[in-house]
């Protein structure tokens, strides 16, 4: 259902008028942006949240992640590490994403890869 508070395909969120501390919209579109615009995941097979991932690497997480963070969410989920933590990115049907660790292409189509 359309909404007048993100974007449709990619969920980027917009500034509303009169929104006190814009960048912090912005900077959660722009971050959600890094993260699908080209995206280049390190891979889909490591089950241990990385504890030194360099900020904007992605992963897809396995079945059995284990860690603080990964341990929490479902498989399949598209993370990416900044400012020491995980962020899940929603990602739309029809993303097609390299896997750096095995140089796969993938594809997202009816919520899975």
């Amino acid at each position: 259902m359309p909404t007048n508070d993100a974007s449709a395909r990619l969920d980027l969120p917009y500034v509303a008028a009169g929104q006190l501390q814009k960048h912090v919209t912005i900077n959660e579109a722009l971050t959600r942006l890094d993260a699908l615009v080209h995206p280049a995941v390190a891979s889909r097979a490591v089950a241990a949240e990385p504890i030194d991932a360099e900020d904007g690497t992605l992963y897809i997480l396995p079945n059995a992640a284990t860690g603080p963070d990964w341990s929490m969410r479902s498989p399949g989920e598209l993370v990416r590490a900044g400012s020491g933590g995980w962020t899940a990115v929603p990602v739309p049907d029809g993303l097609i994403a390299v896997v750096l660790d095995t140089g796969a292409l993938i594809l997202r189509r009816d919520g899975g890869w």
